[in-house]
């Protein structure tokens, strides 16, 4: 029977001065779809606060340098349940595209685990457009991470060129709420 792993993250909505959120792309080459475009982040590790993972996740995906004080959040929330068959399921997983080894989900003798992640989403206004290289995270060369894109409202809007999807998929949608400085408290809670 499968097993169920709880995991806290935390997500960067990363917009520069000319209103381009940043995305990674990444495809596990589980499915034949085109993979899917999902902000920066990652775990949060034991004892740390939700602010400083973002800075530090920040740091390891994309190499800026950022004070928790200037992010603001969160700002959404998102839980994201997962079959995953190991550890790089589990990268593809958390970050909001793979589905794993989903072919085995529902079979009792399925060796797999469940991924619970429950993420906090933090936004962070660059003064400027930032140059991007991964520096610390491992999961960076071996998932594709540096595959990165600044998406515009209106890019967001038409959607991908390929069969990819956005994590979160109404990521169109909620991105002008951001742009307009307006979110809710508590957090919205934004879906798969």
């Amino acid at each position: 029977m499968p097993g169920s792993r709880i995991r806290s993250a935390v997500r960067l909505l990363v917009v520069d001065p000319l209103d381009r959120l940043l995305l990674f792309h990444a495809n596990p080459g589980r499915e034949p779809a085109a993979g899917f475009w999902f902000c920066p982040g990652g775990g949060v590790q034991a004892g740390e606060s939700p602010l400083r993972a973002a800075a530090r996740e920040l740091r390891e995906e994309t190499g800026l340098e950022v004070d928790p004080e200037h992010m603001r959040g969160p700002v959404w929330t998102r839980r994201h349940v997962v079959p995953v068959g190991g550890v790089e399921d589990a990268s593809a997983a958390a970050n909001g595209g793979g589905t794993g080894n989903a072919g085995n989900a529902g079979n009792p003798e399925s060796r797999e685990d469940l991924l619970d992640q429950r993420e906090q989403f933090f936004v962070y206004r660059a003064p400027n457009t930032p140059a991007i290289h991964a520096i610390g995270d491992p999961w960076s060369a071996r998932d594709g991470h540096q595959v990165y894109r600044w998406w515009s409202r209106r890019d967001l809007e038409a959607g991908p060129a390929d069969a990819a999807v956005f994590a979160p998929r109404r990521l169109p949608e909620l991105f002008p709420e951001i742009l307009a400085g307006r979110w809710e408290d508590p957090p919205r809670d934004v879906g798969v």
